[in-house]
């Protein structure tokens, strides 16, 4: 999807749907399966792994307390994979002009500029983590969860430091608030196909809930 409005709407509402039901969950997946370049729409095996091995050790902490752990773990999953996507299909800068349109050129410059440096970082963190892994593997030392922890940790420290840094810069240069910009989107029929296709899902599964309640 190229235009990120539409691209943001459409996995907010897959989200809304696989977290409120199984069946919205179902539909997610196969939305997922269908539009997407699957492999491609992935996130990283790092990354995927961790997140899979948190919604595993939840799931089985609800399981044991009584509560339906095998419904959390179906409805995260496709979660996952919708953030994958997302992540897959995003342009650098296309944030900045998304919040612009919606919020103006003050208070959406602000956020978007505050999105893009954030989602800079955390590219930057998992980049860092992939060259970590490779680096122990080449050691002949494992790389597990107790290693991936304590790594992912400094490296967010590094980055709030970073980001501290940046900050400064931007003040030295003059910047207070806002900024000028023009946002350009391009809109495809593709685009409109899956964001109505998604948003169907979410109705169909509110309206699956409304039997129930």
């Amino acid at each position: 999807m190229q235009d990120v409005r539409l691209r943001v709407a459409a996995a907010a509402a897959l989200s809304a749907a696989s977290y409120l039901s199984v069946v919205g969950a179902a539909f997610t997946l196969l939305w997922w399966l269908l539009f997407t370049g699957r492999e491609k729409a992935l996130p990283g095996r790092g990354v995927l792994a961790s997140f899979l091995l948190m919604i595993l050790a939840v799931a089985g902490a609800n399981q044991l307390g009584g509560g339906d752990g095998l419904s959390y773990a179906v409805r995260m999953v496709p979660l996952i994979l919708i953030a994958g996507w997302l992540s897959s299909e995003r342009v650098p800068g296309e944030l900045l002009h998304a919040a612009v349109w919606l919020f103006g050129p003050k208070t959406g410059f602000d956020l978007g500029l505050v999105a893009e440096m954030g989602l800079q970082a955390m590219g930057g963190i998992g980049d860092e983590l992939e060259r970590m892994r490779r680096a122990m593997r080449l050691k002949g030392r494992s790389w597990g969860v107790r290693a991936m922890v304590p790594a992912g940790l400094n490296l967010m420290q590094l980055q709030i430091a970073r980001s501290a840094e940046q900050a400064q810069i931007l003040a030295l240069r003059g910047y207070r608030r806002g900024g000028s910009l023009d946002p350009v989107f391009k809109t495809t029929a593709r685009d409109s196909i899956l964001f109505f296709s998604a948003l169907l899902g979410f109705l169909l599964t509110l309206c699956g809930l409304e039997k129930f309640l």
